[in-house]
């Protein structure tokens, strides 16, 4: 399923702001894990 900007950009700003696991990210989002780490190294 592919993800919107917004979805992307959330769960970043959950695990960079909110400090949730990536672990919890995927778990609840459905979200890939190396995808999610990419997503954080270009905003970081």
């Amino acid at each position: 399923m592919k993800r919107t900007l917004k979805e992307k950009l959330r769960c970043v700003h959950l695990h960079l702001d909110e400090e949730m696991t990536i672990k919890e990210i995927e778990q609840i989002y459905g979200l890939n894990r190396s995808a999610l780490k990419y997503y954080c190294s270009c905003i970081e």
